[in-house]
């Protein structure tokens, strides 16, 4: 349903190559503490790279990860807006009530995981 390149490229085959000599499962801080500091510096490259502004940078109000799957990405995406929506509730709100009522419009050409 998908392309996922596999080291195709001289870039991603290198890349493929740095990341595979830690020989680590880096899906958390816990697991590989030098492969999620790696991720952070590395996100803060290509956001000097693309000339972002500091609220994108790890030592800002921003930062980031690097998601998996397409599923992890949707994921963290609703999460975060969900978080974003409940913020701007007026104070005293139940959150509870409030978040059940939040609705989530796609198409039919929304990824599966939707």
């Amino acid at each position: 349903m998908a392309y996922f390149p596999a080291g195709s490229s001289w870039p991603g085959l290198i890349g493929e190559m740095l990341s595979g000599m830690f020989n680590v499962i880096g899906f958390s801080w816990v697991a590989s503490p030098a492969a999620s500091e790696l991720e952070t510096i590395m996100l803060d490259w290509l956001a000097q790279l693309l000339t972002l502004p500091e609220d994108f940078m790890s030592n800002g109000t921003g930062g980031g990860v690097i998601q998996g799957t397409a599923s992890e990405a949707t994921l963290v995406a609703l999460l975060a807006a969900r978080a974003r929506a409940l913020e701007q509730l007026p104070e005293g709100t139940n959150h509870d009530e409030a978040s059940a009522r939040f609705v989530v419009y796609t198409s039919e050409q929304a990824h599966s995981s939707v």
